[in-house]
């Protein structure tokens, strides 16, 4: 039967078998495995088919995960470079915004400056901005010192510096007027003035002071009841009548 055994399981003729050194209690060695294969128990013989398919799972796992951090390795790379460009351009487009400011406000105030500056300049994206104001050669610590006039001129100076860089064929202002004094109100449409010579301007205004620096004038009447009515003037067709 062991011959047979050794024949169908091994396939060896156990007559012919050798071992290559003799091994000290084979009995009780033989035992101790015996035992050791009982302990494992039942043999899978699909185990081999399983691990392959656990093994292909693993795999697809491991490669989208390589997949992820090549992606987020990217997207980091991404990241830092629209960082850096968003860093030039803002950089630029403050430095110009800067330089149109001072000049809008020293148009507004005579022997006045006004600045923007950056709290954390080495963070721009994240810092905030400072105005810095002078009049007279003073500088104020604070915007709350100005009069509401005044403020209200250098929030329309910030506003003008804007549109001086980045400008539009039209610029549209509603009432932007209203706060100002007289003196201050000469001064802000003397300067729309002078910037109708590169641009369009189209004030909605009740002040007479800033008409008077227009070249047409548009406005709504009633000459009948519950029928409005538009009306125009060119100013220097009007200067001609009075003039004749």
């Amino acid at each position: 039967d062991l011959t047979q055994k050794a024949r169908d399981e091994f396939g060896m003729v156990l007559g012919d078998y050798k071992p290559e050194e003799e091994i000290a209690d084979a009995e009780a060695r033989l035992s101790e495995v015996k035992g050791r294969i009982e302990r494992l128990g039942e043999v899978n013989p699909l185990s081999l088919q399983a691990y392959e398919e656990e093994k292909k799972r693993l795999d697809e796992f491991l490669s989208q995960r390589d997949d992820i951090i090549a992606a987020k390795k990217n997207l980091l790379r991404s990241i830092e470079e629209l960082d850096l460009r968003a860093r030039d351009r803002f950089n630029e487009t403050f430095e110009q915004v800067r330089k149109e400011f001072n000049y809008v406000f020293t148009n507004f105030f005579e022997d006045g400056q006004a600045d923007l500056v950056l709290t954390e300049p080495e963070n721009p994206l994240a810092s905030k901005v400072e105005i810095v104001v002078r009049m007279m050669g003073r500088k104020l610590k604070t915007i709350n010192q100005l009069s509401g006039g005044q403020k209200t001129l250098l929030a329309i100076s910030l506003l003008l510096a804007f549109y001086l860089v980045k400008p539009a064929p039209f610029c549209i202002l509603d009432e932007i007027d209203a706060p100002l004094d007289d003196l201050n109100v000469v001064r802000f449409s003397k300067f729309l003035r002078d910037l109708s010579q590169r641009t369009q301007v189209v004030i909605i205004t009740h002040n007479r002071a800033t008409m008077e620096y227009a070249d047409y004038l548009y406005g709504i009447t009633m000459e009948k009841q519950r029928e409005s009515k538009v009306i125009s003037a060119r100013l220097a067709d009007l200067e001609k009548i009075v003039t004749l």
